[in-house]
């Protein structure tokens, strides 16, 4: 076998998929171009491909290195001397090099063409041309250019979140393999365990997956403990580098490797560069010719200095199926931040960026509760890191009122996306709230105090709820603005609710209501109109609260709003269980569960299983409402939601009592805990079967027994309670979907990743075959196909 690849001293980790693909892509083109970013393995990956291929080519495969050559006229006589091809007299190189190779069989590997990229393209175009049976693998940070020329782009090393798998799933990723692998050169003894995976895969990530990174991450740690080197990573290019002399200098460090990119850009793709380091999470072109225009670079000059950028690898571009999106790895964009903050642009570019994502925020705001809603909240997601971005430079700078304003326009995103985000939307409208002047409290500082206030109410921070919302109030009021006191007020009525002061709430919400029928506002009044019908249901009249929901349903469905017709549905379905319309809750419940995990409410999908839940033990069927209970409050636990464990916990009591009294006892008994450290009591229309519950449970322990097992479950935590609810609990198997139910669930799921959201619309297609029989019975459907059919041209999925 002839060839000149050079024998690598460390293990070739991962990329089995690449080379396959990498593999079949030879036969069929004659130039192939690795592509990367510095450092992401093009160098390992083409050597690791010729290696693999070199037994089947009849003439060798030869490496030229082309690296350390600065002069282009240099690049024929680099190849030439690799063949061994010797210099004529009257005849240029590269006519001999055609000559030689025009009847042999050879495969030529140049490493790192970027910094001579034109005359590589011109000489590759040459022998290509000459000679039919040469292929050429070439690796450089931009493309060549050469028709017929195959690009492939090297991607980092695969990664897992460590926030959603398992320590051996952790082990079996790309980036933490090369990770182990090399840490062990340098400290033998080095393996994952239970305790360390999570932050070796947080290590990987924060590097982007980029093997050289990795490489010199894992150098550290026969130095450095792991928390260690993943806390130094906000100053990785001080960490991250290698004294090694058998490395390439240009890898010595991770810095020098940038370097060698940076130093191919013109002056004006290095400004355009350093100025996208302000986007945090990617952006889009029109966002870039916004915020990086000015001073040097006219709007109209991004695109095209964007697109050199993305050619050289320094720019990924992220998604191309509607709108193309770009974006920098993380150790591109400190780098450039470091040459932005040097450049003295920093606070310039931070105000722009600021401006633009607030206006884009505000936009989505206006039109968030309407036909449009979903496709605004898949902006304000994908937008999300920008949007905290701008909100810490608000904080740091003194650009308080734009803070809060920003802050305010992503509240409903924040409140629909759930707890996790609520509790950071809080922080920022605190954090804000507290910058802020009180004197110069105006709209902005109002309504920032309203949503403060709806957060910390759904958190059951009642107390500071109700200052914050009574401050938003009496602003309102000396502002003369009654669609802010008619918001605020609404807050004010749901306090009430969860603190069970009925007469509180209805007062308060009767008076938004007023309000907003006077405004003409749709979108609060079907709100207020949903509370009231919890109101009711919770006195124990089921039929106003239909009639409430209804009203507040149509509403719903005149200005678009899906999310929160989700949550109307399934109020709906409460209502119709306790009026014992089993058939139709069943068709409520799914049709609201499907909007819920539609518009990404995860909370809200939980909630429609615990209904599910009730609805099941309506129906007599406790094991199935256990098993929705208990996949309810595994999706709390994920979530760190406690606020609706308690339900959860007295279901699960309930149903288990007759067989199983004591530990019946220790979920009731942690569950009034759970309820009394958040100060909220159990609803009226559920205390007659709670009380039966325990009076049952009593009666099978007696005193004593009883006693010791309600103190015991007062005295657990409430993960310890939601895995005693789970206890003998195992979650069922589910038969595989049908083509036409996975059909439905992707139509209805399109854009949502999210394994819950997932389960969701599983459940909510069975739900509906399970629970709809004699409507089905009427309608003459006889197989799951026609069902599925059904569903989805009667809405029932959305």
């Amino acid at each position: 076998m002839d060839t000149n690849i050079p024998v690598s001293l460390t293990s070739f980790v991962g990329r089995e998929r690449e080379l396959a693909e990498l593999t079949q892509l030879l036969e069929d083109v004659r130039l192939l171009t690795l592509v990367g970013a510095g450092g992401v393995g093009k160098t390992r990956l083409a050597m690791r491909l010729a290696r693999n291929l070199a037994p089947s080519v009849a003439d060798g495969v030869w490496v030229t290195e082309l690296a350390a050559l600065q002069d282009p006229g240099l690049v024929a006589y680099a190849v030439a001397a690799t063949l061994n091809v010797r210099e004529r007299p009257d005849e240029s190189i590269r006519a001999t090099l055609c000559e030689v190779l025009k009847t042999r069989e050879v495969l030529l590997v140049l490493d790192n063409c970027e910094h001579l990229i034109e005359t590589c393209a011109e000489l590759v175009q040459e022998l290509l041309l000459a000679c039919p049976k040469l292929r050429v693998v070439a690796t450089s940070r931009q493309t060549l250019g050469v028709a017929g020329e195959a690009t492939w782009r090297v991607p980092s090393l695969s990664m897992l979140d460590p926030g959603l798998a398992a320590g051996d799933e952790i082990g079996a990723s790309e980036a933490v393999r090369l990770f182990l692998d090399r840490s062990r050169s340098v400290l033998p003894g080095f393996v994952l365990t239970d305790q360390n995976a999570a932050t070796v895969a947080q290590i990987c990530r924060r590097l982007d997956g980029i093997p050289l990174a990795i490489e010199l991450a894992a150098a550290r740690v026969n130095a450095l403990g792991l928390e260690q080197i993943l806390a130094r990573l906000d100053d990785r290019f001080r960490l991250l580098s290698d004294a090694s002399r058998r490395v390439p200098a240009r890898h010595r460090t991770l810095a020098a490797t940038v370097d060698w990119s940076h130093d191919l850009l013109t002056d004006d793709e290095r400004l355009l560069f350093r100025r996208l380091a302000v986007f945090a999470g990617g952006w889009t072109l029109e966002a870039a010719e916004a915020v990086c225009s000015g001073a040097g670079v006219r709007a109209e000059e991004v695109f095209d200095r964007l697109s050199r950028l993305v050619d050289r690898s320094l720019v990924v571009v992220e998604g191309q199926a509607t709108v193309a999106r770009y974006g920098l790895l993380e150790t591109l964009r400190q780098y450039a931040l470091e040459r932005l903050e040097a450049a003295g642009e920093a606070p310039a570019l931070r105000d722009h960026h600021l401006d633009w994502y607030l206006a884009l925020a505000q936009r989505a705001d206006a039109a968030f509760f309407g036909p449009a809603q979903s496709t605004w909240l898949a902006v304000l997601e994908r937008e999300h890191d920008n949007a905290r971005a701008a909100l810490r430079w608000c904080l740091d700078s003194g650009a308080v009122e734009k803070g809060l304003a920003l802050a305010t326009a992503y509240a409903s995103f924040w409140e629909i996306r759930g707890h996790r985000y609520r509790t950071e939307g809080r922080r920022w409208l605190e954090e804000g709230l507290a910058a802020g002047s009180p004197v110069a409290a105006n709209s902005t500082w109002a309504r920032a105090a309203y949503w403060a206030g709806t957060f910390a109410a759904q958190q059951f921070d009642f107390p500071r709820a109700v200052v914050l919302l009574h401050a938003s109030l009496d602003r309102w009021a000396v502002l003369l603005d009654r669609h802010g006191r008619a918001e605020a007020l609404y807050g004010l009525g749901q306090v009430a609710l969860q603190q069970g002061d009925f007469s509180g709430a209805n007062e308060n919400l009767s008076q938004s209501r007023r309000l907003a029928g006077e405004l003409g506002d749709q979108v609060l009044m079907a709100r207020v109109l949903r509370v009231l019908g919890s109101v009711a249901r919770a006195q124990g009249d089921p039929d106003q609260a239909l009639s409430l929901d209804n009203e507040a349903l149509a509403l719903c469905r005149a200005v678009g709003d899906d999310h929160q017709a989700g949550h109307v549905l399934d109020q709906i379905g409460e209502a119709r269980c306790d009026r014992r319309e089993l058939d139709l809750a069943a068709e409520a419940h799914a049709r609201g569960m499907a909007l819920l995990a539609a518009a990404g409410c995860e909370e809200g999908v939980n909630s429609s299983r615990y209904r599910q839940a009730c609805l099941a033990r309506a129906r007599g069927d406790g094991a199935q409402a256990i098993a929705f209970a208990a996949e309810s409050l595994r999706g709390y636990r994920v979530l760190g939601n406690r606020r609706d464990v308690p339900a959860c916990l007295d279901l699960v009591a309930e149903i288990v009592v007759a067989d199983e009294p004591e530990r019946a006892t220790r979920l009731f008994a942690a569950a009034e805990a759970i309820r009394e450290s958040m100060a909220v009591s159990l609803p009226p229309v559920d205390r007659a079967a709670h009380a039966a519950g325990i009076a049952a449970a009593r009666a099978a322990l007696g005193p004593d027994r009883f006693a010791r097992a309600w103190s015991d479950g007062r005295t657990s935590l409430s993960d310890d309670a939601i895995g005693l609810a789970l206890t003998s609990q195992q979650r069922p198997e589910s038969p595989p979907l049908t083509s036409r139910e996975l059909e439905v669930a992707i139509l209805v799921g399109r854009g949502h990743s999210n394994k819950e959201i997932a389960a969701a619309l599983v459940v909510s297609v069975r739900t509906v075959e399970a629970h709809v029989t004699s409507a089905l019975n009427k309608l003459a459907l006889r197989s799951r196909a026609q069902l599925a059919v059904w569903t989805a041209e009667h809405g029932l999925l959305g």
